[in-house]
């Protein structure tokens, strides 16, 4: 029994030595500073979309491999024909990619050929001016 403890203590270090050399976390950001400048300018991007009561419906269909988003605004609020987006994987950051939307009515927009793996996704799209964020689930 005495020895017990200190021998599950140490083949407990052993496998978390393993884990922590074998596992991919993500890199710390050199440059907070900037980094938390340009969260700044995220907020600011936010702030723009509440106020102009800007909101998002997104549907994908993964038989089809088709997105479709919607937004709604107050009324005079101008969408773009070419808005972008990234669809940013919530545990993931090598999974996020940037998306092109093509427009097809006054706030509606698609992309095709989409095929998120599977998983919790966090659907950002705007301009340089406002975004909007939408959290997609994938199966």
């Amino acid at each position: 029994m005495v020895i017990a403890f200190p021998a599950a203590a140490v083949v407990a270090g052993i496998v978390m030595l393993y884990l922590a050399v074998t596992s991919h976390d993500g890199l710390v950001v050199d440059d907070y500073y900037k980094h938390g400048l340009e969260i700044n300018r995220l907020l600011e991007r936010e702030r723009a979309a509440a106020a102009a009561s800007v909101t998002m419906k997104a549907n994908f269909d993964p038989d089809k491999r088709l997105l479709m988003v919607s937004f709604t605004a107050r009324t005079g609020f101008g969408f773009r024909y070419g808005l972008r987006g990234i669809p940013s994987h919530a545990t993931r950051e090598g999974l996020d990619y940037p998306l092109r939307l093509e427009r097809v009515g006054d706030a509606s927009y698609r992309v095709e050929d989409i095929a998120p793996p599977a998983g919790r996704w966090y659907l950002e799209i705007g301009t340089a001016e406002w975004r909007v964020t939408k959290k997609i689930v994938t199966r």
